[in-house]
């Protein structure tokens, strides 16, 4: 091979790495900033009950409801006011959400939570 098929060769190796990785690049799942801002925070504040541990599950019913329920899981410093973050996406399509207090136990067939319909800027709640 000559020195003139050899760097020709080598362009050609470049252009085909440099566009793979373009293309690589671009199919990315990493999050834009505005897909980050786009959530709303959700605050309460509960009286008389102090909890360790909350979660907001959100219900967007569908043909198939288990598989539709998403939960958050919330932040509190004192266990009364509790703040959890939920993204527009989801806040416009539930069917409703529901506090959640415990886990569901499956050996006494449990489950500890307080359900409402969707959230939105103008409720005292949110």
């Amino acid at each position: 091979m000559t020195r003139s098929q050899k760097q020709k060769t080598m362009k050609i190796r470049i252009i085909y790495a440099f566009t793979l990785a373009i293309i690589l690049g671009s199919c990315g799942t990493l999050p834009n900033q505005s897909d980050q801002r786009s959530s709303q925070i959700i605050t309460f504040h509960l009286k008389g009950k102090k909890y360790d541990q909350l979660s907001l599950k959100a219900d967007i019913g569908g043909p198939n409801h288990l598989s539709n329920n998403k939960f958050f899981i919330g932040q509190s410093t004192d266990g009364y006011n509790w703040t959890f973050n939920i993204p527009d996406s989801i806040n416009k399509m539930i069917d409703y959400y529901a506090i959640v207090t415990k886990p569901y136990d499956s050996k006494t067939n449990t489950y500890y939570c307080a359900k409402f319909k969707g959230l939105t800027n103008s409720d005292p709640s949110s």
